[in-house]
């Protein structure tokens, strides 16, 4: 997160875990959507009026936070199960 100064402690590559619990030598560049839906069996709705949006403005609209909110969580699900895996 160097463009924002951020330092972010104890990050997971999703994607290593999912090749770990699938025995792959080498993850797949899988986007977190279709990750989703492998891992946890869910389709993950992503529209793209939102994807596409102006998120470099000073103040997210209420449906960006929605968002933010909702990939965060399938995230930290997706983590939660590869991880109850191993």
């Amino acid at each position: 997160m160097d463009d924002y100064g951020l330092v972010v402690a104890n990050f997971v590559d999703l994607r290593v875990l999912e090749a770990r619990r699938y025995g792959w030598s080498v993850p797949r560049n899988l986007s977190l959507k279709d990750m989703a839906e492998e891992v946890l069996g869910q389709e993950f709705q992503k529209p793209k009026t939102i994807t596409t949006s102006h998120w470099d403005k000073p103040c997210l609209s209420l449906a960006q936070v929605k968002y933010a909110c909702v990939d965060a969580f399938v995230s930290f699900e997706i983590g939660r199960v590869l991880r109850a895996a191993d």
